[in-house]
């Protein structure tokens, strides 16, 4: 009786079972993977707030005077030369003192504007200007006095204050005083009256 033998299987036909049968069971290894990350068996951490917000800044300017209806005042003002109005040292001369105060959260600029300049008799009559002059404090030194009616009658603003941060005040000073040489008693006692009119714009941040 003659033995029937299996034909041996070729090399390359085992190589290639072997490569298939691995590539099967890393394909299997990965989809087992991906299960196993979805069901969150990796560490994680989330967070929400909720209700945020955004609060817009506020721009605001307080009394331009310390009185308690807020007007700018001096008293006592009296005739005098121009060498004496600058005399920084002669601190007895009264000023005019309007304040530009930042009220608000939001730095500004701001302008002060005077306007309808009167000086009236006690009497209520209506006096001349001509001899009212002013000298403006500069941060160092009383400038050279002018007319007052020459302040007023500049437009659009006769002063501006920069870059004043919240809660910050900045003082314009203006020393109002009668031109010696001309002045005579019909002034004693007037008033010399304007307004004052101060407006503000944020600071753009570029």
């Amino acid at each position: 009786m003659t033995a029937v033998n299996a034909a041996p299987v070729a090399p390359r036909k085992r190589n290639r079972a072997i490569a298939i049968g691995l590539a099967a069971a890393i394909l299997t290894a990965g989809v087992a993977g991906a299960a196993v990350q979805t069901t969150g068996a990796w560490f994680t951490a989330t967070k929400t707030a909720t209700g945020n917000t955004v609060t817009a800044g506020t721009l605001s300017l307080g009394n331009l005077g310390d009185s308690a209806t807020g007007l700018v005042q001096a008293s006592n003002a009296y005739p005098m030369t121009d060498a004496q109005a600058v005399n920084a040292a002669d601190t007895a001369i009264p000023a005019a003192v309007i304040k530009i105060r930042n009220t608000g959260t939001l730095p500004l600029t701001a302008s002060a504007v005077l306007s309808n300049l009167q000086v009236k008799s006690t009497t209520g009559a209506n006096l001349a200007t001509s001899n009212v002059k002013v000298s403006v404090w500069n941060g160092t030194a009383w400038g050279t006095p002018v007319l007052l009616s020459s302040i007023v009658t500049t437009p659009p603003a006769q002063f501006t204050v920069t870059n004043l941060a919240s809660g910050v005040t900045s003082e314009i000073k203006l020393r109002v005083f009668f031109a010696g040489a001309t002045t005579d008693d019909t002034y004693q006692g007037a008033t010399v009256s304007f307004d004052a009119n101060a407006s503000a714009m944020q600071i753009n941040k570029q």
